[in-house]
């Protein structure tokens, strides 16, 4: 319990600090090189995994291995691993958490929409790792959950769109990787403007695939596109 109060106090300084979260949805981490945290914030981050690494057997022998406490820790986790780009660890933690979320076959819609945004996760760690085929799977299950829930205009379905077409793009499967893309883009655009930088991203990407289709007409008018948004947003 004292660990736990220690990490959560951590957890709460960061929150107060201007910490730049290179897993957020500002940029497009596919990308955008991810960079090192600094040499301070990388110690915090360490300190914090400690007291949960602390936390965790303990929560588990107490409450059980199935409980949503250790979901809820064991997300916690994954979303710091995946800041220090310890993406084994993050991986293992996310699939930890939607593991003991599943097996408490919860009713709820915001317990669904956790599991889709853990698969989501999760999914972006594989991509990092290049392990596409499962980050693709992972960006499907995410969609499974989200699309019954929110609609399929909503950002978050955009958002595993995004990464689906990604994925798929880079399983050379250029055609499918196009209808993901494309999709996401006309979601994005109607959320969110035609001018915003995710629509920037997803053109580009589409752009790319034309281009290993060597289509090399749409693929110009895709990046010609996409140039024009990121300089509106310069």
């Amino acid at each position: 319990h004292d660990y736990f109060k220690e990490s959560i106090e951590i957890r709460e300084q960061f929150l107060q600090t201007e910490v730049i979260d290179l897993l957020g949805e500002d940029f497009d981490p596919f990308v955008v090189e991810l960079k090192p945290c600094s040499e301070e914030t990388q110690a915090q981050y360490e300190k914090l995994i400690l007291c949960y690494e602390e936390v965790l057997p303990l929560t588990k022998l107490l409450s059980g291995s199935d409980h949503i406490d250790v979901a809820n820790l064991l997300e916690r986790m994954g979303a710091i691993y995946a800041k220090t780009y310890d993406w084994d660890n993050a991986v293992g933690s996310y699939q930890g958490a939607i593991r003991v979320r599943r097996s408490l076959e919860s009713t709820e819609r915001a317990e669904e929409l956790t599991i889709a945004s853990l698969f989501y996760n999760k999914g972006r760690c594989h991509a990092q790792r290049k392990e596409y085929a499962v980050a693709k799977a992972c960006y499907e299950s995410s969609l499974k959950y989200r699309i019954p829930l929110l609609g399929d205009k909503s950002i978050d379905v955009a958002l595993a769109l995004y990464g689906m077409g990604f994925a798929l793009g880079r399983l050379k499967r250029h055609q499918q990787a196009i209808v993901a893309l494309t999709e996401c883009l006309n979601i994005f655009k109607k959320q969110l403007g035609e001018n915003h930088i995710r629509c920037g991203d997803a053109l580009h990407w589409i752009g790319r695939q034309h281009a290993s289709r060597s289509d090399f007409d749409k693929a110009l008018a895709k990046y010609t596109a996409a140039l024009r948004v990121y300089k509106t947003n310069k």
